[in-house]
C-alpha cells in the first residue's frame, strides 16, 4: 500500500509480473505495468518460481518512492535486479556501485528509507534513499541468505538482521551492514515493553 495515498496497491506476482490497483470511488482498478517497465522475472528451472519478489514503499517525506524486486536467474542477459519509481508509472532499473545483481529474494525498508535486499547466493544488499545499491554480504563460505528484518526503533536505519539458509544462522550488524556478527540462543535477548 502506498503509505502516502492508501487509493493505491502494488502487487507482485509470479508469473504475471507487477500489478497496480488503483480505488477511485469504491471501485478497484488492476492495471499490469509493461514488462518493458517492470520485467517478469525468470526462474532457475521450468516451472520453478520467479517473478516479483518483493514490492516496498518508502513514504519518503511525502514523496513515495515505490521498490520491486524481480528475479532473474536465466540466461544472459538478465533483467533481474530491484526497479524503482517515484511517480509510479515511470520505472528504472537501480543501479549497482560495482558488479551485478540478480536474484533478490526478500527486502525490508529501514525507517530512514534504507532498503535492506538478500539475494540468496548473491548475497546481501543496502540501497541507502537517493544512493545507489552495493553488496554488504557477511563473509560466510557457501551462504545462502534469504531472510531479513530491521529494526523498527533504529531511527538511523542501520540495525538490520539476516538469516543464512545454508548454515541455518542469523547475523546481525548495527552499522548498516559493514560488520556482522552471528547471532545465538543467547546474544540477541531483549525485553519487549510488555515485559516479554
Amino acid at each position: 500500500v502506498d503509505p502516502n495515498n492508501p487509493n493505491i496497491i502494488w502487487y507482485g506476482s509470479i508469473r504475471a509480473g507487477l500489478q497496480k490497483g488503483v480505488n477511485s470511488g469504491g471501485t478497484w482498478t488492476w492495471s499490469q505495468v509493461p514488462a518493458s517497465s517492470v520485467p517478469f522475472g525468470v526462474a532457475a528451472k521450468k516451472g520453478g518460481e520467479a517473478g516479483v519478489t518483493f514490492v516496498l514503499c518508502d513514504a519518503n517525506e511525502g514523496q513515495t518512492i515505490t521498490y520491486a524486486g524481480v528475479f532473474d536467474a536465466g540466461s544472459s542477459p538478465r533483467t533481474g535486479g530491484v526497479y524503482k519509481t517515484t511517480d509510479g508509472t515511470n520505472w528504472t532499473k537501480v543501479s549497482m556501485s560495482s558488479g551485478s545483481f540478480n536474484t533478490p529474494r526478500r527486502a525490508q525498508m529501514a525507517s530512514n528509507g534504507t532498503l535492506y535486499i538478500t539475494g540468496g547466493g548473491e548475497g546481501v544488499f543496502k540501497l541507502p534513499r537517493g544512493g545507489s545499491m552495493s553488496a554488504i554480504t557477511p563473509s560466510i563460505s557457501k551462504a545462502y541468505f534469504n531472510g531479513v528484518a530491521v529494526d523498527p526503533n533504529d531511527a538511523d536505519g542501520n540495525i538490520v538482521y539476516v538469516a543464512d539458509k545454508a548454515s541455518k544462522k542469523m547475523w546481525r550488524s548495527a552499522d548498516g551492514g559493514t560488520t556482522w556478527a552471528e547471532q545465538n540462543s543467547t546474544s540477541h535477548d531483549r525485553q519487549e515493553p510488555d515485559g516479554t
